[in-house]
């Protein structure tokens, strides 16, 4: 007997409670607050009774209750004859355990639970090994502590020897449920009595494993086993249960039968292992075999109800948490799927993870057929030839997404998934499983430990390795069931305190890990932590984990997934996750096969990084995906994009600046190919075809030259100097083109081009200025059916919209007008800013004749008394009015400053100076006019090109994505940072847009006000 534990019992038993006398004693015996522990040790001993004759004889500590009983003290003869020994037994204990503090107190709840504590503390001191048991138990789980405190009768039947010293197998279990519940015929009766059987049993396997008595793997056997029995058995009481809902008249000798021979329960992860822990939770797979009409409604019911009854909450407490997400589609899926769909979603769209997963299925519950069919599926899918890639580069991205998911402060000590932790162990052993298993099946092992010492028997394992890993597995499994069994908490994470992880080290150091005492635990968790990373590092030497398949394997909301796409400047990282989900994965039923994400694992980060520098990288990505999956070959289209040649700058091209050619690729993948190698579309489609079909070879022809023009000159690289006449002379070969098919051949009717259009300065969404003029005397009514034919057929091929409003008298006129109707009209009606808008009119087709007869009419409006004595005054006015119409901010053509404070000055040549021998009609013709007259100097010019640059890029910029300009308000935002970035060459020092074009604005009024001062 230690001499100073004597002693202090001795004190203990002899001092009064008072002046902290206890307390010092308590302090000495090591407990953290020894004046808490001296009151727990005061209220213990009164309600327990304990009492040893002082000086041999004399009254004892709780002797006055004794004489107040009527009786001896506890113990009697028996505690004079030993109590004392039996006390210093008892404070040895405590001053040994990992926490002598949290043992008294679980000691003392444990007394006040007892109906008769005296009479148990007399036994108690007479047996050594059951006060170690307790100590034991009481220093390093609450929640055990809590079992015994709620059953204490439970103590009895642990401290047998066959309790403690006897491993169960399934069986045992399956056996010992069926009899458990046999007196009960209620449901929840049942179902409270498999919780308590489940409970009673988690105390015996964790006081064997607290007491050395069971190893690691017969811990992690037992707690899968007795998972696998209450699964097995709320199962079948759930099939009974839905059988007899349903109509099923089977009796209880036939409940295999029928229905119940198609359905059964997979287990995964630690249970499908057999390594589970002590709070798991437990990952399930409910598959059937081909559902008969009406089963699969029946096998839904049952899997709800299996799942309901193993983790609702009564007042027995939950057997277990239940993670359905393993399943095809996670939680989007169905809860119960066949062997067959489970086949299909393996070969075509599940992710490595999903397959590596599935190295640990096993059948739980339910028919073993079934389960038997769908395991040789999984194996047949995990270790078929086309699976024979390194499968290392994605288990380290598995890896990877684990430790990012973690708090920054877990990161070092979440003892699963740190580096050198529990999953580097399990990561090392799956990759060397499906690198040789397809080769060698004995190394397919569910279990970790077993199949580590399988892949060392067939020589993959050497013997230092093996060693290594096997210890720091099993020392990190203990450490992870002793942070577990504290309060049934599923939690992996060391604590930080040094005080904290000394008491975590004597909890550990009672278990059956050899070699780790408590002061030898951190310097052996340490040095497993780094042979576990040395193994890890030099088993995954020169892989780096795929960022994409990282971030894809992530939920779309992780914060991950966001950080690492805005580096690549996409701000929407659940949307563009979303996106690259679909272009890898497919969508349901045009799902990829699995060969895509390796070919986008080598692509992605080459076409993410020149996504990064278009002015939207988060449009440009949706965009560039429906590209690519509209080629019906993800899987080469992105393996040729890894290149980063042409194709990708030709995606881009069309991506970044033009949903509305992404449309028409999407529609016409065909397309992408001929770009690809820098075709030139035809000439228009034939008149002579069939006028039903002439509108959709129209459309045809017109898509693929604004691909053309696109492709081969992007903006804002060019602007409205090389696409305005492009877009223009392709829309006036259309109108051409249209005028024959619509009849105007037939009539003598000129068709004029005016606005934009006239000015060659047409951009994607441009409208159609045309005026239809007739010679005098002609029947105005088939000219205006040609014209109504075009509208109609322009509207039909999608080309633009055409506006007949400019004609004389506006929109209430006839679309069709004579020569002399004009003439008249102006000399003595139109307005001023018509007179403007006619002196640009350019002939497109028709009568050659009639087209010279109205060019000699706009040849005498410089005549006019307005234009000749009143210019100014008039050309202001004129402005001024349409001043009125601006639209805010965004305004480019009404606004002061804007698009017709331009064309206005350029206009004004052919009435400024009306001997010009041929009429400045095109952009670029009247800037020289301009220039040459010394209207506009210089730096005025180069002002005006670079504002009506600016104008025109972000209509034409606005119109390839299908938005209107000006926005509507829920598109501001949007355009303002996508017209922001893509127009910075211009104004460069202007980084928000609608500065620049304020800029813009500001400087062409002051050139718009100089000019008019020079020709006033």
């Amino acid at each position: 007997m230690n001499k100073s534990f004597k002693q202090l019992a001795s004190l203990l038993l002899e001092l009064e409670e008072r002046d902290g006398a206890h307390g010092e004693v308590f302090a000495r015996l090591g407990f953290t607050d020894p004046d808490k522990a001296a009151t727990l040790w005061g209220t213990l001993v009164r309600r327990a009774g304990i009492a040893v004759p002082a000086d041999g004889g004399g009254d004892a500590v709780g002797g006055d209750r004794a004489a107040d009983g009527g009786g001896d003290a506890v113990g009697g003869d028996r505690a004079a004859d030993g109590g004392e020994d039996h006390v210093v037994h008892l404070l040895g204990e405590l001053a040994a355990c990992p926490d002598p503090d949290m043992a008294l107190l679980n000691l003392g709840r444990f007394i006040d639970a007892l109906i008769s504590p005296s009479q148990f503390f007399g036994s108690l001191f007479l047996e050594k090994p059951l006060v170690h048991l307790l100590v034991v138990v009481f220093s390093c789980s609450y929640y055990l502590s809590d079992i015994l405190k709620r059953n204490p009768e439970y103590l009895s039947w642990l401290i047998q020897r066959e309790t403690l010293e006897s491993f169960k197998s399934y069986r045992t279990y399956r056996d010992e449920l069926r009899a458990q519940i046999s007196p009960f015929t209620d449901q929840r009766r049942r179902l409270n009595s498999i919780k308590r059987y489940r409970r009673r049993e988690l105390l015996r396997i964790g006081t064997r494993d607290l007491l050395g008595l069971a190893t690691v793997e017969e811990v992690t056997s037992e707690l899968s086993f007795l998972a696998d029995a209450v699964i097995g058995t709320v199962t079948r009481l759930a099939f009974a249960g839905e059988a007899e809902k349903a109509g099923f008249d089977l009796p209880e000798e036939s409940r295999d039968a029928g229905p119940f021979q198609r359905f059964a329960v997979i287990s995964l992860g630690k249970l499908g292992g057999s390594e589970l822990n002590y709070s798991s939770d437990i990952d399930l797979l409910y598959i059937c075999d081909a559902a008969a009409a009406g089963e699969m409604a029946f096998y839904t019911a049952l899997a709800r109800r299996i799942t309901r009854d193993l983790s609702e909450q009564t007042e027995e407490g939950y057997l277990y948490r239940v993670d359905l997400r393993l399943r095809p589609d996670g939680e989007s899926g169905p809860l119960v799927v066949t062997t067959g769909e489970h086949m299909n979603y393996l070969m075509r769209r599940a992710r490595p993870w999903e397959r590596q997963a599935l190295l640990k299925a096993r059948h739980t519950a339910g028919s073993a057929a079934v389960a038997d069919a769908f395991i040789d599926n999984c194996a047949r899918v995990t270790f078929s030839a086309r699976e024979d890639a390194d499968p290392r580069p994605g288990i380290l991205t598995m890896r990877e997404r684990a430790i990012a998911q973690l708090p920054a402060g877990e990161r070092r000590r979440n003892i699963k998934l740190m580096s050198g932790g529990i999953r580097d162990i399990e990561f090392i052993t799956q990759a060397l499983q499906l690198v040789h298993g397809r080769a060698r099946h004995e190394v397919r092992s569910r279990n970790t430990l077993e199949a580590l010492e399988r892949l060392h028997h067939y020589g993959l394992l050497e013997d230092e390795v093996l060693d290594s890993l096997v210890r720091g597995y099993r020392l990190f499994r203990t450490v992870e069931h002793r942070l577990q069994m504290l309060l049934d908490v599923r939690t992996h994470t060391l604590p930080g305190g040094d005080e904290a992880l000394e008491r975590l080290g004597a909890r550990v150091a009672h278990g059956a890990v050899g070699g780790v005492t408590p002061d030898t635990f951190r310097t052996e968790l340490g040095r497993s932590v780094r042979q576990v990373q040395k193994l890890f590092d030099t088993f995954f030497r020169d892989q780096k984990p795929g960022e994409i398949s990282f971030i894809l394997s992530l939920p779309a909301g992780e914060r991950e997934v966001s950080r690492v796409l805005s580096r690549y400047g996409i701000r929407e990282g659940e949307t563009a996750h979303r996106f690259l989900s679909s272009l890898v994965y497919g969508d349901f039923p045009r799902l990829e096969p699995p060969e895509t994400l390796h070919a986008a694992t080598a692509a992605l980060p080459i076409v993410l990084d020149a996504v990064r520098r278009t002015p939207d990288p988060a449009l440009t990505l949706k965009n560039l995906v429906r590209i690519v999956k509209s080629t019906g070959a993800v899987r080469s289209t992105l393996e040729l994009l890894a290149g980063g040649g042409d194709l990708l700058r030709l995606l881009l091209a069309i991506a970044a600046l033009s949903t509305r050619l992404t449309e028409t690729i999407s529609h016409r993948p065909e397309l992408l190919d001929a770009l690809a190698e820098g075709f030139s579309p035809g000439g228009p489609p034939d008149t002579a075809n069939n006028e039903e079909t002439l509108a959709g070879e129209l459309k045809r022809w017109y898509e693929e030259v604004l691909l053309s023009i696109h492709c081969r000159h992007p903006i804002p690289e060019h602007g409205p100097s090389t696409l305005g006449p492009l877009f223009s002379d392709a829309l006036g070969e259309a109108v051409t083109i249209l005028h024959r098919a619509c009849g105007g051949g037939d009539t003598d009717m000129a068709l004029f081009a005016l606005g934009s259009l006239a000015a060659r300065r047409c951009r994607s969404g441009s409208d159609l200025d045309l005026l239809a003029v007739i010679p005098d005397g002609a029947d105005p009514r088939p000219g205006a059916d040609v014209l109504r034919g075009i509208i109609a057929e322009t509207r039909h091929a999608g080309l633009a919209a055409v506006d007949p409003r400019l004609r004389g008298e506006g929109e209430g006129s006839p679309l069709a007008r004579t020569v002399g109707y004009y003439r008249q009209y102006f000399a003595e009606r139109a307005d001023f800013w018509e007179i403007l808008t006619f002196s640009r009119c350019r002939f497109l087709c028709g009568s050659a004749g009639t087209a010279r007869s109205f060019e000699e009419v706009m040849r005498s409006f410089a005549e006019r008394s307005d234009v000749k004595n009143n210019f100014a005054d008039n050309f202001l006015a004129a402005r001024r009015r349409l001043e009125r119409l601006s639209k805010g901010a965004w305004d480019v053509k009404h606004a002061p400053g804007g698009l017709y404070d331009i064309n206005f000055m350029l206009a004004a040549v052919n009435l400024l100076f009306p001997t010009r021998e041929v009429r400045a009609i095109e952009w670029d013709d009247s800037i020289e006019v301009l220039r040459s007259n010394g209207l506009l100097l210089p730096d005025e010019i180069d002002l005006l090109v670079r504002a009506f640059d600016l104008y025109y890029l972000a209509q034409h910029a606005a119109a390839l994505h299908n938005i209107a300009y000006p926005p509507l308000p829920e598109r501001e935002a949007f355009l303002e940072s996508y017209l922001g970035r893509l127009l910075r060459p211009i104004a460069p020092d202007k980084e928000n847009f609608i500065e620049k074009l304020e800029h813009f604005r500001n400087r062409t009024r002051d050139i718009f006000t100089r000019f008019v001062e020079r020709v006033s």
